[in-house]
C-alpha cells in the first residue's frame, strides 16, 4: 500500500510541474506576440524597452534614441552604455542604455 501511494504522489507532483511549464510558456508565447505586434505597428524609429533593473533604447540612428530617451525622462537621465551592432545586410543598430532621474 505504502508504495502506491509513492508512486500516485509523484505522478501528482509531475503533472503540477507540466501545469507550471505549460503556463510558463504560454506567458512567454504571449510576450513574444505582443513585441512583435507592437513592434509592426510603430511608425517610430526607435524602441523603448524597459525591465525592472534597467531601460534600453534601440535605433538605427543615436538621435532618434537620444530624442526619445530626452522626451520619455524629461531631459533628467543618465546613459549608461552605448553599443553599436554591424549587420551586412541590414542597417546597422545602435543600443542605448539609460535611466531616468
Amino acid at each position: 500500500a505504502g508504495f502506491r501511494y509513492q508512486y500516485l504522489w509523484c505522478e501528482s507532483s509531475s503533472l503540477s510541474s507540466r501545469i507550471k511549464f505549460t503556463v510558463y510558456m504560454r506567458e512567454i508565447t504571449l510576450l513574444l506576440i505582443t513585441i512583435l505586434i507592437t513592434s509592426c505597428a510603430s511608425n517610430d524609429d526607435y524602441k523603448l524597452v524597459g525591465t525592472s533593473k534597467t531601460d534600453f533604447c534601440f535605433s538605427a540612428e543615436r538621435k532618434d534614441c537620444m530624442r526619445a530617451i530626452d522626451k520619455k525622462c524629461k531631459s533628467n537621465y543618465i546613459i549608461k552604455s552605448e553599443k553599436n551592432y554591424e549587420y551586412y545586410l541590414e542597417s546597422d543598430r545602435i543600443v542605448l542604455e539609460y535611466k531616468c532621474k
